[in-house]
């Protein structure tokens, strides 16, 4: 099932009988704008709101979780402070539901991010 990262729906379905067939798979297109909001909402500039998204579709089309984990250990280097715990906070527990290395095998998908919703 791919979703738009509503919170209501993926619990609905975590907490459905039929969880355990299912496979959720978040949108890039909504992650990308929660982060461009997100960056928005802390006075970031447009130039902010493409950088951190394309951190953040860097990260996604990772090929394996090592590759993943390098790439955020260096891209937090380059990131604010505030961007980080966001990143912590927000995005990275929905990781194995967007991330190419997490969901291979078990969703058919490209590095569009899935969905076009």
């Amino acid at each position: 099932i791919a979703v738009d990262n509503e919170k209501a729906i993926t619990n609905a379905i975590v907490k459905s009988d039929t969880y355990f067939k299912l496979v959720i798979a978040n949108c890039w297109r909504h992650a990308g704008k929660d982060v461009e909001h997100w960056v928005s909402k802390h006075e970031g500039s447009k130039k902010d709101q493409l950088f951190y998204k394309d951190e953040l579709f860097d990260i996604l089309k990772s090929k394996t979780v090592s590759e993943m984990k390098e790439k955020i250990c260096e891209k937090r280097k380059k990131w604010s402070e505030a961007f980080v715990q966001y990143f912590e906070d927000q995005i990275e527990p929905r990781l194995e539901n967007m991330a190419i290395c997490m969901l291979e095998g078990k969703v058919e998908m490209d590095e569009s991010g899935i969905t076009t919703n």
